[in-house]
């Protein structure tokens, strides 16, 4: 309830305090629930019947590819966890789906869990322990190729193009999911330009003082942290294959 000395606006503003975000035990419970069942579906890297990779570092890529996997894994199931609780507000009556932070942690939560059947598919494929032979690696790598065209890059654009059009149809946060967008096809190309433009809308919301709830920043910090990882494993792996070109193949 306002104080009686208090506007209406200013009532409305006490209520959404964008700089609390309430971590309760529910949200720890439900979280560590998520993370469990999507870091449990990862697969790890395994080495193929190929010359080409004999000089590869391949004990080292795995180390670097498991802890680039727990970290955003971890990433990932707390995008999850703030959508879930974010539609049981929803049938309760409160907002969601209308700030642009809300349609961030939709995404990622719509594409973490369209990449279990193929992250699922993967994992039973090492569950032997054996390498891969050559000629069921290219089968993978094909059927890998089409889904992730098909359903995850299909979806990811999808999902923007539809936020760009009908939900914020002006503005810098139109922009960001154009960007966004355009990053489903270009990939790392644009994660850069899609933190400059993340900057801009909070800049923007800032100067006209819009309140934002607390869903929409914890998809803004979700969407830092996803692209921050994925720049860090992009350069994690030009490092990786650098050792490997500089071996050479043998």
């Amino acid at each position: 309830m306002a104080n009686a000395d208090q506007t209406e606006p200013e009532a409305a503003a006490a209520e959404v305090d964008p700089s609390r975000l309430r971590v309760q035990l529910k949200h720890l419970l439900v979280f560590m629930a998520v993370y469990s069942a999507l870091f449990s579906a990862n697969v790890n890297v395994q080495n193929f019947e190929t010359p080409a990779f004999n000089n590869f570092p391949i004990q080292q890529f795995q180390t670097y590819m498991q802890l680039f996997a727990a970290v955003i894994q971890a990433v990932s199931a707390a995008g999850i966890t703030a959508t879930i609780f974010g539609f049981l507000g929803r049938r309760k009556g409160k907002p969601f789906l209308n700030e642009p932070g809300h349609w961030m942690l939709v995404e990622l939560s719509l594409i973490a869990l369209l990449s279990l059947p193929m992250v699922i598919g993967l994992r039973f494929m090492s569950l032997s322990g054996q390498a891969v032979p050559a000629e069921s690696a290219m089968i993978l790598a094909i059927g890998t190729l089409f889904y992730s065209f098909v359903v995850l890059i299909g979806g990811k654009l999808a999902i923007n193009v539809y936020v760009a059009i009908k939900r914020f149809s002006s503005g810098p946060w139109q922009w960001f999911f154009i960007v966004k967008a355009v990053g489903a096809i270009l990939s790392l190309l644009a994660e850069p330009v899609l933190l400059w433009m993340l900057y801009r809308g909070t800049s923007f919301d800032r100067r006209e003082n819009i309140a934002r709830d607390s869903f929409h920043w914890c998809g803004c910090y979700v969407q830092i942290a996803q692209s921050c990882m994925m720049l860090i494993m992009f350069l994690g792996q030009m490092v990786l294959f650098a050792v490997m070109f500089s071996r050479g193949f043998r």
